[in-house]
């Protein structure tokens, strides 16, 4: 029984939790998982929603779950979360350039990696990626992203399907035109747990979000190559190619950001990639 015990015991380790995200993992209570979260950010106010938004899950009607939160605030957060032995894996939803970062230092201690995607947002961060996956023979870390989307009921069916080619046919080589479309209306705005859902400035900062609202091309990128060849390994130098991108601006008026963010001007970052002539 005390091996049952310590095999559905794990315990979570969030590490500067600023997208809701974070959260949004612990909307119901799961067994295998111990009702203690270890958390580790900068100050209280990097983790002030995060904190929120779990006890309004820990007092809903009906579904309330149980989730305790043990915090530590300090600038050597991130040291003290990976030295934490207590917990064994880490989730991670916030900051998209420092995600590589708090990945790297968490499989240096053995910690498995449960994050919000995108990984990385850039050149950079991918080779570093690359380089941690890939670590010359060494025990290969556990480095999963949240992919929700997969799990949708429509997005099954739609795999199912395209994998029947008695019914499909299949695909038709050398077409002329896209044999696959996606298309995605995303809100900077939302709704979360029946309250407006309040960004970090960050989010509207390139280069800390990454270019364009990358959580929602990731899901998408992601499904592509799900639905066709889950079990394929794709190689990006050799299978991929890109033939044409577009990318613009978006404006967004002061009204709408202090509804958004809460803050009653626009901060810096937000202003350099706000300004509809400004070149990104």
């Amino acid at each position: 029984m005390s091996k049952d015990k310590r095999k559905f015991n794990t315990r979570l380790l969030v590490i500067d939790p600023q997208h809701f995200h974070a959260a949004l993992i612990l909307k119901a209570n799961i067994p295998s998982l111990s009702n203690e979260i270890k958390l580790f950010a900068p100050d209280k106010l990097a983790a002030a929603d995060y904190i929120s938004l779990v006890r309004e899950y820990n007092s809903c009607n009906g579904s309330a779950t149980n989730w305790h939160i043990i915090p530590y605030y300090g600038v050597d957060f991130l040291e003290k979360a990976v030295l934490d032995k207590s917990a064994d894996i880490v989730v991670l939803a916030g900051d998209n350039s420092r995600k590589i970062t708090y990945m790297v230092e968490s499989i240096k201690y053995n910690k498995a990696v449960f994050a919000d995607k995108p990984l990385v947002i850039n050149e950079k961060g991918y080779a570093q990626l690359q380089k941690l996956l890939n670590r010359n023979g060494r025990h290969t870390p556990i480095v999963y992203d949240i992919m929700t989307e997969r799990f949708d009921i429509k997005n099954i069916l739609v795999k199912l399907i395209l994998s029947n080619k008695t019914l499909t046919g299949g695909f038709e080589p050398n077409a002329a035109f896209p044999l696959i479309e996606f298309h995605s209306k995303h809100h900077f705005s939302k709704v979360v747990a029946g309250h407006q859902l309040i960004r970090p400035v960050m989010f509207f900062d390139i280069n800390k979000q990454g270019e364009g609202i990358v959580d929602v091309t990731t899901h998408y990128i992601d499904l592509v190559q799900w639905m066709l060849a889950d079990s394929t390994v794709i190689d990006i130098q050799r299978d991929l190619k890109l033939l044409k991108s577009q990318r613009w601006s978006t404006s967004i008026s002061m009204a709408d950001y202090e509804k958004i963010t809460s803050l009653k001007e626009y901060a810096p970052t937000s202003n350099h990639i706000l300004d509809a002539d400004n070149n990104l």
